[in-house]
């Protein structure tokens, strides 16, 4: 049986045409994020940056008033001039300057319609993951089983981490879908 999480990604994919809107894949990024981390615990922000690029970063309530960066989300809307050296440039500055220190390791996803890298930057050593290129190689597709398993994989170990900084309470019909 499939994982719920993973159905719930990839059929985010799905759901609407892709000349929708502006910029289909917008409203389907805000979906993802939304399910992945619950606004019970999880804040989202947007910003723009340079060329056409905007990120969604979730934040972690750890009090009514202090909020940690934890994931970062990198755009490059379908209808952009950004390249993928823009956007790995701009993936990069994102992570080491995410401001949570209590956080070992800050994931990001740069995507671009329905196509992912996955980014990592451990802290502590100070080494990004994969090793920077010169430019974003999507190699994952969060409309495949296997892009949206690692999608989940990652939003989980987020969660986990987060879980050892403060206790969090997820609404219950969550943690029915939440097979651990």
């Amino acid at each position: 049986m499939l994982n719920p999480k993973v159905v719930q990604v990839r059929s985010t994919f799905e759901s609407l045409p892709l000349n929708a809107t502006k910029n289909p894949y917008d409203g389907r990024y805000t979906k993802l994020l939304f399910y992945a981390f619950p606004m019970i615990q999880f804040m989202p922000t947007i910003a723009f940056l340079d060329h056409n690029l905007h990120t969604m970063n979730i934040h972690l309530k750890t009090t009514p008033t202090t909020q940690k960066p934890i994931f970062i989300f990198l755009i490059a809307p379908d209808n952009t001039s950004a390249t993928s050296k823009d956007a790995e440039i701009a993936m990069l500055e994102l992570l080491k300057g995410a401001d949570a220190p209590d956080i070992k390791v800050i994931h990001g996803v740069c995507v671009y319609g329905s196509q992912a890298a996955f980014y990592q930057y451990d802290r502590e050593r100070q080494v990004v993951s994969p090793e920077p290129q010169g430019h974003v190689h999507f190699d994952l597709d969060l409309a495949t089983e296997s892009g949206a398993k690692h999608f989940v994989e990652v939003t989980e170990h987020v969660e986990q981490m987060c879980r050892e900084l403060v206790e969090l309470e997820l609404p219950p019909f969550l943690n029915k879908l939440d097979p651990k």
